[in-house]
């Protein structure tokens, strides 16, 4: 099985490492263009581990193959969703 385990959307939001964290954003990439990609490159699940934010996880739920877990599972600062 294939899969990333720490992938970021543009939900993420702004970057958190120093200095760089006012300018540049965690990601720049569309929740759809991720996912096609991902599968493109012969993924069997494809995850999001956005920051504090479900808003991909949203963009996806129409997918057949993705499913994502209705209540997040929090740790610090990151959700994680899983799609396949």
């Amino acid at each position: 099985m294939k899969c990333d385990l720490h992938v970021h959307s543009q939900h993420s939001g702004m970057c958190s490492t120093p200095l760089v964290g006012r300018i540049c954003p965690e990601s720049y990439s569309a929740p759809e263009r991720i996912y096609a990609t991902l599968k493109k490159r012969g993924m069997d699940l494809v995850t999001l581990t956005d920051h504090d934010s479900i808003g991909a996880a949203e963009s996806l739920r129409h997918r057949p193959d993705f499913h994502g877990s209705p209540p997040p599972r929090r740790f610090p600062a990151v959700y994680f969703y899983f799609g396949w």
